[in-house]
């Protein structure tokens, strides 16, 4: 028999934890058919449900959820270190004195 830590598949409960949301909310999006990201619901003849999460899926998920956070954060912290500064798909934009979008010395031209 496998140890759960070897297991593709994990409850709905053990997902909605990872995720943010319950196991029950979790149940109802699979059978829906509108979490397939993460795994998939099967109905027998019996109407009985089963359910189908990937514990790889969840963790990429997560796992880019927690990188934006963090990308976030980390802009959050520039930004109060320097009012003036905000750090935009790695370029830094500053603001003059007018408040003006300035970049590399230059007023930044409106897309």
């Amino acid at each position: 028999m496998k140890r759960n830590e070897d297991r593709p598949t994990i409850t709905p409960e053990e997902a909605g934890k990872m995720l943010g949301m319950s196991g029950n909310y979790l149940r109802q999006l699979l059978r829906e058919g509108r979490m397939q990201e993460v795994g998939f619901a099967v109905q027998n003849s019996l109407g009985q449900w089963r359910y189908y999460v990937y514990k790889a899926k969840v963790k990429a998920i997560t796992e880019v959820v927690s990188d934006r956070k963090r990308l976030f954060e980390k802009n959050q912290e520039e930004e109060k270190g320097n009012s003036n500064e905000l750090v935009v798909y790695g370029i830094r934009v500053r603001r003059d004195d007018d408040g003006e979008v300035m970049r590399g010395g230059r007023v930044a031209s409106a897309v």
